[in-house]
């Protein structure tokens, strides 16, 4: 029996080509499975990126929350402090002013703590008991409010406008239509009983003096924070 080559070669052929259709489709096959592979691992770096963004995105304001409330606390604490050790027995005045202190003069309880301080330091300095001075520098804190809302400044600067005057610095207080010239003191002593005319004024009777001004020349303002 003869073997026609040109069979045998067509036969091997088909089988080649055969083989060659596998192969090419095995590799396709594992360069779709490592294309997934790849897909997967960028899928899953995508994941633990969004995943680290959105963590920061929710921790970050949390931290920044958490700091935030300490250093509250901690400034209220230190202001808390301030107060009693100027005001000693008296400080509770400053306190319950405080409490009510954001609806009376919109003022946190800190600010008013840290005003008062620097307020009652002055006064006694001046020569004011402890008691008057908590006095004074609660009706000083709610006048500062009241003139805030006629002049339509924010309380803290009124209030530093207060500082100012009562250290004899009296530009400060002009933008409020106050006027403390040297000659409106002496005046206002004489007026109160505070200074005879003669010699030089002490500082009790100037501090007194621009306190008493300060209320006359504002008394149109008092009440306003509560109006507004």
């Amino acid at each position: 029996m003869s073997i026609d080559a040109g069979t045998i070669y067509s036969s091997i052929r088909i089988k080649l080509d055969g083989l060659n259709a596998d192969v090419k489709k095995g590799i396709s096959s594992m360069e779709s499975f490592a294309k997934s592979i790849d897909d997967s691992a960028k899928s899953v770096e995508k994941l633990n990126k969004l995943g680290g963004q959105m963590t920061m995105k929710v921790t970050a304001p949390i931290l920044a929350a958490g700091v935030a409330s300490v250093k509250f606390a901690s400034d209220f604490s230190e202001s808390l402090g301030g107060v009693e050790t100027v005001f000693g027995e008296f400080a509770g005045k400053i306190k319950q002013f405080a409490d009510g202190a954001a609806k009376n003069a919109g003022l946190s309880m800190t600010e008013v703590n840290e005003a008062a301080t620097v307020l009652g330091t002055s006064l006694q300095n001046a020569g004011f008991s402890i008691s008057d001075s908590a006095d004074l520098t609660l009706e000083l804190t709610q006048r500062a409010a009241d003139m805030a809302a006629l002049f339509g400044t924010g309380v803290p600067q009124a209030l530093d406008a207060i500082k100012a005057a009562l250290r004899g610095e009296a530009d400060p207080i002009e933008r409020f239509g106050v006027g403390l010239t040297e000659a409106t003191l002496k005046a206002k002593a004489l007026e109160k009983g505070l200074w005879s005319g003669k010699g030089e004024m002490t500082a009790y009777q100037k501090a007194t003096a621009r306190v008493a001004v300060i209320m006359d020349q504002t008394a149109r303002a008092q009440g306003r924070f509560a109006e507004e």
